[in-house]
C-alpha cells in the first residue's frame, strides 16, 4: 500500500470528522434522524492467519503468528421516516493498519441504503442495496494476499396481505463478489435469486410458511474444458417450510427444513441434492435477558477436488443481558462438525473425506456512559481440529472499541 494513499485517506477522515461534527450539531434538533459517528478500535489476534501450531513456516518473512490491528472508522447513520415510509442509510469508511503483517493494510468501505415501504394496509416490503469492501476471513483463505474483496447486493421484497391470516411474498436478490488480487479472481461470482412464498399468520404472532426459490450463479473468470474440475455456472432450486411458534410471551420456537437441488452447467459430477434443517428456541425471562438455543444440520457447496458439498451439524447458544441501562453483556458459544460429502470422482483411488470440528466462544461488554458515547470490550476464542494435516488452528482475539456519536 503506497504511503501517499494511506496519508490521503487519513487526511480525508480528519477533514470529514470536522465536517460531520458541524453537521451533527446542525441536525441535533431533529433527533436521531441524522447521526454521524467516529470509532477507534484496537484488536489483538494471537493467530491472525490461522496457522497450525505444528507449521514452522515463516509468513512474509515474519516469525510468529500474532498481530495487532488498529482501526479508525468514520460513519453516518440515517433513519428518516415520513408517514408510513422509512429510509435507512448506513455508511462508513475505515483505515485498517496491522502492526506486523502490514501488507494487509487496507481502507474499508460500507454503504447500505434501504427503503422500507408500506402501501395501504396490505402491501409492504423493502428495496435497497449493500456494498462492503473488507478482508475475507482467514479461516479458509490464508496468506498475505488475496483476501481483500468487494461484495455488492441488491434486493427487492414485497408482501401482500390478502387476508387477515394469509400473506404472499415475492423476493428478488442479486449478489456480486470480486476479489482484489488476481490470484483469487477465479472465485469472483454473480448470482440472482427469485423467491415466492405463502404464509399463514395467527393473532398471537405465530407463522407457518412455504417458500420456493430459484438461484442462478456464474463465475465469469472461469474457463471450462473437457477436463475441468470447476464449473463456471450453476442453477439451484430450494423448497422450504418455515414455522415460527409463539408458545408464550416469553418463549418462541423457529423451525425450518428445506430441500435443496443444485445442478452445474457443465461439470455434472458436482450435482447434488440435500435436506437442510434448523430448530431454534428463544426464551426471554425478562425485558433485560434473552437466550437463544439453535440446532442445525445444513449443507454448503464446495469446490474441492474431493467434495462437491459439505455437511455442517452443530449447536449454538446466545445470551444477551442488560444488567443496567448503561451496560449490555453478550455471549455466544458455537460448536460445529463439518464433513465433506459427494466425492465427484476427480481423484483416482480411495480418498478420505475431510472432517473438521470447529468451536468458538465469544463475550462482549458494552458500556454507554452517555447517549452519544460507548465503549466495548470483546473476547473471542476459536479452535479447529481437522483431519487434514497442518489445518488445525486456535486463536484468541481481544478487542477494545470507543465510539462517539455526533
Amino acid at each position: 500500500m503506497h504511503r501517499l494513499n494511506k496519508d490521503a485517506i487519513r487526511t480525508a477522515i480528519v477533514m470529514l470528522s470536522s465536517s460531520v461534527a458541524l453537521m451533527g450539531q446542525a441536525q441535533a434538533a431533529e433527533g436521531d434522524t441524522f447521526t454521524p459517528y467516529y470509532s477507534s478500535s484496537i484488536v489483538y489476534d494471537s493467530n491472525l492467519l490461522r496457522i497450525d501450531d505444528d507449521n514452522p513456516a515463516r509468513i512474509g518473512g515474519v516469525r510468529g503468528r500474532s498481530d495487532t490491528l488498529r482501526k479508525n472508522l468514520l460513519g453516518l447513520n440515517v433513519d428518516w421516516k415520513y408517514s408510513r415510509q422509512q429510509v435507512v442509510v448506513r455508511a462508513a469508511v475505515s483505515d485498517n493498519d496491522y502492526n506486523r503483517f502490514n501488507s494487509l493494510d487496507y481502507q474499508g468501505r460500507y454503504l447500505k441504503t434501504q427503503w422500507n415501504y408500506q402501501l395501504g394496509n396490505q402491501v409492504s416490503g423493502n428495496i435497497g442495496q449493500v456494498f462492503n469492501r473488507a478482508l475475507a476471513s482467514f479461516n479458509d483463505i490464508r496468506g498475505l494476499s488475496g483476501n481483500l474483496r468487494d461484495q455488492q447486493s441488491r434486493f427487492f421484497n414485497m408482501n401482500y396481505l390478502f387476508h387477515p391470516r394469509w400473506q404472499t411474498g415475492f423476493s428478488y436478490i442479486e449478489n456480486e463478489l470480486e476479489y482484489d488480487a488476481a490470484i483469487q479472481r477465479i472465485g469472483d461470482f454473480k448470482n440472482r435469486t427469485v423467491g415466492l412464498g405463502l404464509d399463514y399468520l395467527t393473532p398471537k404472532g405465530s407463522r407457518l410458511g412455504f417458500k420456493l426459490t430459484q438461484e442462478d450463479g456464474k463465475y465469469p473468470n472461469r474457463s471450462v474444458t473437457e477436463v475441468s474440475t470447476l464449473d463456471d455456472g450453476y442453477s439451484e432450486n430450494k423448497a422450504a417450510i418455515n414455522l415460527k411458534w409463539q408458545y408464550s410471551v416469553k418463549t418462541s420456537f423457529q423451525m425450518q427444513t428445506a430441500y435443496v437441488e443444485r445442478e452445474y452447467d457443465n461439470v455434472s459430477e458436482r450435482d447434488y441434492d440435500a435436506v437442510d434443517k434448523r430448530v431454534s428456541m428463544t426464551y426471554k425471562p425478562s425485558v433485560k435477558t434473552r437466550l437463544k438455543l439453535s440446532v442445525f444440520d445444513e449443507t454448503y457447496p464446495r469446490d474441492d477436488l474431493q467434495a462437491s458439498v459439505s455437511e455442517h451439524f452443530g449447536q449454538s447458544l446466545e445470551l444477551s443481558w442488560l444488567p443496567t441501562s448503561k451496560l449490555t453483556f453478550q455471549a455466544k458459544y458455537r460448536r460445529e462438525s463439518r464433513e465433506d460429502l459427494d466425492n465427484p470422482g476427480f481423484v483416482i483411488g480411495p480418498v478420505a473425506q475431510r472432517e473438521d470440528d470447529n468451536n468458538s466462544l465469544s463475550f462482549s461488554l458494552n458500556y454507554e456512559p452517555h447517549r452519544n458515547i460507548d465503549f466495548t470490550a470483546g473476547y473471542n476464542r476459536m479452535q479447529r481440529d481437522s483431519s487434514v494435516p497442518l489445518d488445525d488452528f486456535d486463536a484468541d482475539i481481544f478487542s477494545l472499541t470507543a465510539t462517539i456519536r455526533m
